[in-house]
């Protein structure tokens, strides 16, 4: 048989451990969640940033040249250029900050902050659609907005936001595309849980050392006292 005290320990780490593994699961929901919409509007704040540097009435004209990225000698495609990787650098959680024209033989590339397509790809470089994006294929090539996409494909787990670039007379001729990598968000959550878990593993100690000393001299001693 279990003695009174084993008994009222069980009961107190089973109270203890089950309301801080409620705790760490809602803090862990909620962690995600806030997270998750802080990536969002990342890649949202990224693509109107790139949609608002990039000169729409000149995105054909870059589109002719066909020259590596690094090499096009353009003024004022270098300088637009280089904000957008300022800009692509300064922002940990996204890791793809482009812009395309969309037609329907797929993507044409205009600019790719990644330092391997600056150095490796052309500008005007087809780009197939990866086959998550193909249902808004038809939104994008008429120029229309989508939501933020969130796909995992050949690029790896995204968050994806697309903003329309303008020509001067309104005219849709292009998109400005971020991606935030929700592999990033996965080791953030793991390193919450981490920090949670330490936290807890703590308070957890504390509370069964403090309510077996209470238990003891409120319960176990007045109990046996009488017997």
């Amino acid at each position: 048989r279990f003695t009174l005290k084993q008994r009222v320990t069980a009961l107190l780490v089973l109270a203890v451990v089950s309301t801080s593994m409620v705790m760490v699961i809602s803090g862990l929901s909620f962690y995600y969640r806030s997270t998750k919409e802080e990536y969002e509007a990342n890649a949202v704040s990224a693509a109107k940033f790139a949609a608002s540097v990039v000169n729409g009435d000149r995105v054909d004209e870059y589109l002719k040249a066909g020259k590596v990225i690094w090499k096009y000698s353009d003024e004022e495609y270098r300088r637009t250029n280089s904000i957008l990787i300022s800009y692509y650098e300064s922002i940990d959680s996204i890791v793809y900050l482009y812009v395309y024209k969309i037609d329907e033989e797929g993507c044409h590339l205009v600019f790719d902050t990644d330092p391997e397509a600056q150095e490796k790809s052309r500008v005007n470089e087809l780009i197939e659609f990866d086959p998550s994006f193909l249902p808004y294929k038809d939104e994008l090539i008429a120029g229309g907005r989508i939501d933020v996409i969130e796909s995992n494909d050949s690029y790896g787990y995204l968050l994806t936001a697309y903003e329309p670039i303008h020509d001067s007379y309104g005219n849709v001729v292009a998109y400005a595309g971020a991606d935030a990598s929700m592999d990033l968000l996965d080791a953030d959550i793991w390193s919450f849980v981490l920090r949670m878990l330490l936290i807890f593993s703590g308070f957890i100690v504390l509370v069964i050392a403090c309510g077996l000393w209470v238990a003891d001299y409120n319960i176990i001693f007045p109990i046996k006292a009488t017997t």
